[in-house]
Formats: C-alpha cells, sequence, structure tokens
C-alpha cells in the first residue's frame, strides 16, 4: 500500500501502524524495486540505515527484499541516525535510504534519500519514485541467485513439516504480503533435509520422539512430506563430527560454493570447530569453559569442554546449508596430528582445504573462542626476561567491562542464588575481542582484524585500567580457492 499523500518533496512519511496505514510492508517492498530501477541500479550496491520507529526494521527489510529482487545490494548499518547514513554515503560513495520520519509522531514511519556522495536526490525525485512504484516488476530472484529462505538456523523450532506432491499448491508460509490471496505468499520446500513422515509409522514413530499428537493427526501431512529437526547448525555438526569442539556461534554468507558462476550461490552458516585434548606433554592447561566466557558470552557453549585441556587447533571449517542442511567439513590445519587420527575413524567425512572455494575462502575468519585462549596466555607469556616472569610483577590481565564491572564486582553479585537455592557465581566482566576494521602502525591499509586490549596486572582498590598491551590478528583469508 502506497498512499499518495505519503510522498513529499524531498521525503516520504506516512503512518504504518492502526486500521488504515498509509505505508506497508508490500509497498516498501515496491519503493525497493522502483528506487533501484530509478537510479539504474541493478548490479550496485547502496547503503541504509533505520532509526527506532515502529516498524523501522521490518520496513528496511521489505525494501531491501524488493532492492535485491531488481538486482541491487545493500549495505545496512543498522540502527542509526540519519546524519551517520549521510556519512556512511558519503565515506563509501553509495546511494543512500534513511528509514525515519523526522519529527512526526510515533504511529509514523517514512525513508529519506541520497544520491552517491551523500549529493541531495532532484526536486522531482519522490514524485518520479511514486510513479515508478506503480509500474515496476519485482522479479522472484534476488541479486546473485541464490535461494534466500531458511530452514536451518539457531533458534528454529524443534521441528518443522514440509514438502508436497510435485504440482501441489505450496503450503508454507514464505513471507505476508497484503496483496496475495490470505495475505501470505506460500511456497513449497524442495529440498532433502530430513526423513520422511509419508506413512502412518513414521508419523507415530516421530509423534512419539517429540511429544506432539498434532504431528500424528494433523491433515496437512502428505506422501511427500519430510520433517526437519536438529536444525540449528552447530547441532548438525556435532552430530556429523562429535570429535570436534566448536565455536559458541555460527555466522552467515551467501557464497559461491563450486565456483562456478552459471549456479546460484548458496547462503550457509560457518562453524568453527577445533581438535582439542588434554595430554599434550610439557603445555599449559587452560579450561576452555572459563576462557570464552566474558560480558558478551556470559554462558558456556553447548559444544564447548568443560574440561582443561592443552592443545587446541582450528582444525576444521564446517559449513551448513541453510536451506537444506546438509554439512561439510573442510580441513583448515592440513599438519594437525588428531584431526589425521579422527578421519581414520571417519574417512572420507573431511574434505581437503583445496575443495573451500575462492568465495568461501574470502568469508572465513579468525576464530573468537581460539583467540581468547591465545589472549588469556599471552598474559602471562609476553614475559621474555626470567627473572620478571617467576617475580610476576610485569604480568597482564584482560580489561574489564566498566559498565558492568560494578555489578560483577560487588558484594551484592555474590549472594545470587538459582531457583533452588544454590549460591550463583557473579557474572564475568571481561572485554569479549571485537572484529575491527583497521590501519595498525606499519599497515599500508586498513585490514580485518580480532583484537583484544589488556591492562597491567594485580588487584585492590588501587588497580589500574590503563592499556597495557594491544592484541590483534589479521582475520582475512583473502579468496584463493583452497
Amino acid at each position: 500500500m502506497l498512499k499518495e499523500q505519503i510522498f513529499k518533496a524531498n521525503d516520504i512519511r506516512g503512518v504504518v501502524t492502526g486500521a488504515n496505514p498509509e505505508l506497508d510492508l508490500d509497498g516498501a517492498r515496491r519503493l525497493g524495486a522502483a528506487f533501484v530501477d530509478l537510479l539504474g541500479l541493478s548490479g550496485e550496491t547502496f547503503v541504509t540505515g533505520r532509526d527506532m520507529r515502529q516498524l523501522g526494521e521490518e520496513l528496511a527489510m521489505a525494501f531491501a527484499d524488493g532492492a535485491r529482487r531488481a538486482g541491487a545490494s545493500i549495505i545496512h548499518l543498522g540502527l542509526t541516525s540519519t546524519d551517520l547514513l549521510w556519512f556512511g554515503s558519503g565515506h563509501l560513495g553509495l546511494p543512500g535510504v534513511q528509514f525515519t520520519a523526522s519529527h512526526n509522531p510515533a504511529r509514523y514511519n517514512g525513508m529519506k534519500f541520497c544520491l552517491a556522495g551523500a549529493s541531495p536526490v532532484h526536486s522531482d525525485f519522490t514524485a518520479d519514485l511514486r510513479e515508478r512504484a506503480k509500474t515496476v516488476s519485482i522479479g522472484d530472484k534476488v541479486v546473485g541467485d541464490y535461494e534466500e529462505r531458511v530452514y536451518f538456523s539457531p533458534g528454529s523450532p524443534d521441528y518443522s513439516i514440509v514438502g508436497a506432491p510435485e504440482g501441489a499448491e505450496p503450503q508454507e508460509l514464505d513471507y505476508p504480503d497484503d496483496t496475495a490471496v490470505g495475505g501470505q505468499v506460500s511456497t513449497t520446500f524442495t529440498g532433502n533435509g530430513g526423513p520422511s513422515v509419508g506413512n502412518v509409522w513414521n508419523k507415530l514413530l516421530y509423534s512419539i520422539k517429540f511429544g506432539s499428537t498434532d504431528l500424528f493427526f494433523s491433515s496437512q501431512t502428505n506422501e511427500a512430506s519430510q520433517i526437519l529437526y536438529d536444525r540449528d547448525p552447530l547441532q548438525r555438526v556435532a552430530k556429523v563430527a562429535p570429535y570436534l569442539t566448536l565455536e559458541q556461534s555460527a555466522y552467515p554468507a551467501v557464497v559461491d560454493m563450486d565456483d562456478d558462476a552459471s549456479t546460484p550461490k548458496r547462503l550457509v552458516w560457518v562453524v568453527d570447530a577445533y581438535t582439542t585434548t588434554n595430554n599434550y606433554p610439557y603445555a599449559q592447561h587452560e579450561a576452555l569453559s572459563d576462557a570464552t566466557v566474558d560480558s558478551q558470552s556470559t554462558e558456556i557453549g553447548q559444544y564447548v569442554q568443560a574440561n582443561k585441556i592443552n592443545y587446541m587447533r582450528n582444525s576444521v571449517k564446517a559449513v551448513v546449508d541453510a536451506y537444506d542442511g546438509s554439512v561439510r567439513l573442510f580441513r583448515w590445519d592440513e599438519s594437525d596430528p588428531i584431526l589425521r587420527t579422527w578421519e581414520k575413524i571417519y574417512p572420507g567425512s573431511v574434505e581437503s582445504m583445496s575443495a573451500i572455494s575462492g568465495d568461501l575462502m574470502s568469508h572465513l575468519r579468525y576464530p573468537e573462542d581460539m583467540f581468547k585462549v591465545q589472549r588469556n596466555l599471552l598474559a602471562t607469556y609476553h614475559v621474555t626476561d626470567a627473572a620478571g616472569f617467576y617475580s610476576g610483577g610485569d604480568r597482564w590481565r584482560l580489561a574489564e567491562e566498566t559498565s558492568t564491572y560494578g555489578g560483577a564486582s560487588s558484594a551484592k553479585a555474590t549472594e545470587r542464588v538459582d531457583a533452588a537455592g544454590n549460591p550463583v557465581a557473579p557474572p564475568t566482566a571481561l572485554q569479549p575481542p571485537y572484529y575491527l576494521t583497521m590501519q595498525m602502525p606499519g599497515q599500508d591499509s586498513a585490514e580485518f582484524s580480532l583484537t583484544s586490549v589488556f591492562v597491567p596486572g594485580g588487584g585492590g582498590e588501587g588497580r589500574r585500567e590503563a592499556m597495557a598491551g594491544f592484541l590483534a590478528v589479521d582475520s582475512e583469508t583473502g579468496n584463493p580457492v583452497g
């Protein structure tokens, strides 16, 4: 929906809530396609941002969907102010769209536009955009021709029933659309992501497994129905390779998995995986469960070793397809003896590094959990003088978050209990490592890095929080094949 009155002289502002909205998600989607068409941005990139107004995120996503279907790529800055969006447009040399309604009441939202370099649009821009939105064609495929639907991701339901016979009417929700029948566009899962529940016996077994009578008595299942479960990327990797210790989180990427431009790209989850042991001779022991906890990661990861280790290598990069859940393991450390041993037990389960496509390689990064362990060790072992090492006078400690320090160290914090009345340890206030694009001294250009800060060691009331050391590792892998 796009009411005429929302198009102002220099921007768009309209009511987005209530029974009679002037701008809805379908309208935002059409505006996204019209914006690309009007400025000739097919194959190009522009930048977007949003403020905290109602439906800001939803409108930005719908606009981006229309733009991508028209052939453009988007850099979304997230929650930001208009002036920062202008800065992003100027710094990157790209057109920009800010989702905001300025001073209007809360029920309003809208858009402001600029050309590359934060240049203003021409006086008839919004009028031309309005007319273009009336006739613009919204394509079925997004730029890059990849499957954008996600069936496997963190936080997915325990299970979903998908699939239908060829030619059957789609029943699965794709996205809401006020102009479509029933207010939504439906789709059908066509992958091979789970076991069949097309017969009574399988339905009964999975009904027992998940404790669901709905699964057994549902009339929506058919002979082609599949049940998708174990849908968290970490969980799927753990099922395939139970001998690996996994990073606490997965990150998404849209990549060309085979370096073949004629085949569609894939939306995948990348998981860093480690080989660990507690039996490496003459090596410092470290509790991985303790090292990986900080002010942002306050809970121990489900697939993190609870015991101490003294050997850790990022030996495997795992990739989980977000559409069909398929898992591929790539050997990241070709010389790791522990991984070589496990491969003898599970032959053919891990592919060579040479099988990593150039596009996938460019998205891989330095793993956080291993970096956390390394920084813990460096706090002590950066000392190279024997006397200074044994006296401990030059040891560092990890910096703490000032916003959480008081709550983490106060007497009240140590008195916390759980539901059963058992004492609960106070929350950690350690600063997490940060991914930053920055130019270090001696570098010719800015690089994507993983960074952390050290402060002088020691405790007590008089301890200083001044920086004593700065740790950074290059997190750019480049894009050569393998």
